[in-house]
């Protein structure tokens, strides 16, 4: 109850600020610039997206369970938490895959743990590959910042799959001088060993490939889409950018699907880019709710059709 509540009060400072202090004549503007006719590609965008999503997530648990559980639980699971605090969403994924199956939850939190090192990995390295090509903010930004981050989360990669051994003895160590080895050894030493193994030359390649594909061919394009709505351009290199600032915005703890930081952070990715912060947050606005109403729809669509087909085959 505390996080949740700790959530809510950084959206409500966060919405409180952006919306006190920055020129909101942008969102008078939208009607004479919307183009309600790219509604109908985002919302295939977004099943596209899923679609990959959902792929990946069915490989990640090794195939076991049916392609239709993965699917279905990846959709559901995704529009859960633009509605659902502390990423809800993910939980109840987990609960739709492990109903009526017959694969364990170590598994389950194996694949949820894995898919997000992915998506981290990634989306981290291409938003800071971005600033590093745009070079804002001059020449220390252009070439320090970015190339440290992406030195610092391959270098780390490296380390796991080299020394993950290690690091469990070394974690068990330092846990047991809190008095939390038991917690350490039964809930994070599983998932460094599994990381460790994971990382693979072939295992990085080809869901890093996949990866990419559904952030840059998925998640890229509804951005993209929603952008000719409301007659904001980007290039591409700077829809990737702010990708990344939402991704970042979406990691700090506030109210259900990030409302507030989601906004805060892509607005001041605007800013970065030299953009006005008024657009800023009249596209951070626009995606939010793009996403929130067309994964709602799909949600609820879906969720009643896996009630009525569970309780058939449960019958």
């Amino acid at each position: 109850m505390k996080k949740l509540l700790l959530g809510f009060g950084i959206s409500v400072l966060s919405l409180g600020f952006l919306f006190w202090n920055l020129d909101l004549s942008g969102f008078t503007s939208i009607l004479e610039r919307w183009k309600p006719i790219f509604l109908v590609p985002f919302f295939i965008a977004i099943l596209w997206g899923l679609l990959l999503f959902s792929w990946r997530w069915y490989l990640l648990l090794g195939k076991k369970v049916p392609f239709r559980t993965a699917l279905l639980s990846a959709y559901i699971g995704v529009g859960a938490n633009q509605f659902l605090p502390a990423r809800g969403g993910d939980i109840f994924r987990l609960y739709l895959c492990k109903k009526g199956e017959s694969i364990g939850y170590g598994s389950l939190v194996s694949g949820i743990f894995l898919e997000k090192v992915l998506d981290f990995s990634f989306i981290f390295c291409a938003g800071l590959g971005a600033l590093f090509i745009l070079g804002v903010n001059g020449p220390e930004t252009k070439i320090l910042f970015p190339l440290l981050g992406i030195l610092g989360i391959f270098s780390a990669l490296v380390i796991v799959r080299l020394f993950h051994r290690h690091l469990i003895s070394l974690g068990e160590f330092l846990f047991s001088k809190i008095g939390k080895k038991e917690f350490f050894s039964e809930k994070l030493a599983p998932q460094v060993a599994e990381l460790g193994s994971f990382l693979t030359f072939r295992n990085v390649s080809s869901y890093g490939v996949l990866t990419a594909g559904t952030w840059l061919l998925g998640y890229a394009i509804h951005y993209t889409l929603l952008q000719y709505l409301v007659g904001i351009h980007l290039s591409p290199l700077e829809t990737v950018f702010i990708m990344f600032c939402g991704a970042v915005g979406v990691m700090v703890p506030s109210a259900p699907s990030g409302a507030g930081v989601y906004h805060a952070s892509i607005t001041s990715g605007f800013v970065l880019l030299g953009r006005e912060s008024s657009e800023g947050l009249v596209y951070a606005t626009t995606v939010h709710l793009g996403q929130m109403v067309a994964l709602g729809i799909l949600t609820a669509i879906l969720y009643v059709y896996w009630s009525f087909t569970e309780k058939e085959r449960t019958e």
